[in-house]
C-alpha cells in the first residue's frame, strides 16, 4: 500500500512541476529522470518525509530541462525550492 501512495505522490509532483516550469522545459527532462529512482524525485520524496511545513524542500532540476537561475520559478543554481 505504501508503494501505491508513493506512486500517487510522486505523479502528482511530476505534474506540478510540468506546471510550474511549463511544457516546453519539462518536455527537456529525459523520460528516466522522471521515473521513481531519478535524483528529482529520491529528494524530494525523501525530503516530504520530515516536511514540517516550516522548512522548504529543495530538490534538483535535471540539467537537461535548461534552467540554471530562474528567481520567479524559485530556481537557483538548479535547485527548485519549494515553500509551505
Amino acid at each position: 500500500m505504501r508503494w501505491l501512495l508513493t506512486l500517487i505522490v510522486s505523479q502528482a509532483f511530476i505534474k506540478w512541476i510540468k506546471t510550474w516550469i511549463g511544457n516546453e522545459l519539462f518536455d527537456r527532462i529525459p523520460k528516466e529522470e522522471k521515473m521513481l529512482t531519478s535524483p528529482l524525485l529520491v529528494t524530494f520524496l525523501g525530503a516530504i518525509t520530515s516536511f514540517t511545513g516550516e522548512d522548504e524542500i529543495r530538490t534538483p532540476l535535471p540539467a537537461e530541462c535548461g534552467v540554471i537561475d530562474d528567481f520567479a520559478l524559485d530556481i537557483k543554481q538548479r535547485v527548485l525550492t519549494i515553500s509551505a
